[in-house]
C-alpha cells in the first residue's frame, strides 16, 4: 500500500552493508479476505485464476501511497520491480565489503533524503527519497576508479537504463539517482 516508499526501503536494504534478510513477495492484491487471485471475481466458489504471465504484474511503484482503483487487483511480482535484479547482483558482489565512507559527513554535504556510502574499494551506493538527485551537482567523490558504471538500481536483469561517469578520484562527472 505504501508503494514507492516501500520499494525505496527494499532498495536500501538490498544495497545496505547491514546483514539483513530481504524477502521479496509474490502474490496478488486484495481488498477483502474473501478475494481470490486475479481472474476469480464476484465470490465464485470455483474459478480459473489468470497467471501472472498472461495477466501481467503490477508495475514498479512510482507513488506513495499507491492509487487504488475499485477493480484493480493485480499480481504483485516484487522480484520484477526495477532495481531489484541489479541490487541483488550488487548485494552478492559487495556483501562482504566493509563500509569505507558514509556521506553525508555533515548536514551541508547532502540534501534531506539523499544518502551515499562506499563499500570496500569497488562498490558505491547513492539513494534519493523525495526528489531526484544529480550526482554531478556537488563534488561527490566515490573513491572508485575513473570509468563508466551501471546504475544497478536501473538494471532490469538485461539492460542498464542509467549510467554514472566518474573522473579522477572517482568524482561524479555525469549521472544521477531517480527519486
Amino acid at each position: 500500500k505504501n508503494g514507492l516508499a516501500f520499494h525505496q526501503q527494499q532498495l536500501f536494504l538490498l544495497a545496505s552493508p547491514f546483514p539483513v534478510t530481504v524477502v521479496l513477495w509474490g502474490g496478488y492484491a486484495w481488498r477483502s479476505i474473501d478475494d481470490g487471485p486475479p481472474g476469480c471475481e464476484g465470490g465464485q466458489s470455483r474459478c480459473a485464476a489468470t497467471s501472472p504471465q498472461s495477466a501481467g504484474c503490477q508495475a514498479t511503484p512510482t507513488t506513495s501511497p499507491l492509487e487504488v482503483t475499485a477493480t484493480a487487483r493485480p499480481w504483485i511480482c516484487e522480484h520484477r520491480w526495477q532495481g531489484v535484479a541489479g541490487l541483488l547482483r550488487f548485494r552478492s558482489h559487495c556483501r562482504d565489503a566493509e563500509t569505507q565512507r558514509w556521506t553525508p559527513g555533515g548536514p551541508e554535504d547532502l540534501r534531506l533524503g539523499h544518502l551515499a556510502f562506499r563499500l570496500g574499494s569497488r562498490c558505491f551506493v547513492a539513494l534519493a527519497r523525495g526528489s531526484a538527485w544529480s550526482l554531478a551537482d556537488r563534488p561527490l567523490e566515490t573513491g572508485l576508479p575513473a570509468g563508466r558504471y551501471c546504475d544497478l538500481a536501473s538494471f532490469d536483469g538485461r539492460t542498464c537504463h542509467r549510467e554514472v561517469l566518474l573522473g579522477r578520484k572517482g568524482r561524479v562527472l555525469k549521472g544521477g539517482v531517480a527519486a
